[in-house]
């Protein structure tokens, strides 16, 4: 059985990351343009990163909600 902690915890991430990805991406144009291009590289692979951390959240909030409503 899966506990409310863990759903709330998986759910609280799939909320914010989409935020803190987006502050990346912009943070990473932003010193793109100013010509800090290795900076803006790290902060782009710190974004890519973070989504796919994002889509395993997902698929993680998923399978704990239907195995939360099979225990039920």
């Amino acid at each position: 059985m899966v506990s409310k902690s863990v759903l709330k915890s998986l759910l609280l991430v799939a909320l914010l990351l989409p935020a803190v990805l987006l502050i990346c991406v912009g943070l990473s144009r932003l010193l793109f343009v100013l010509g800090d291009a290795p900076v803006g590289r790290f902060f782009e692979r710190v974004a890519l990163g973070g989504g796919v951390i994002w889509v395993l959240d997902l698929l993680g909030l998923l399978l704990a909600v239907a195995a939360k409503q099979l225990c039920e």
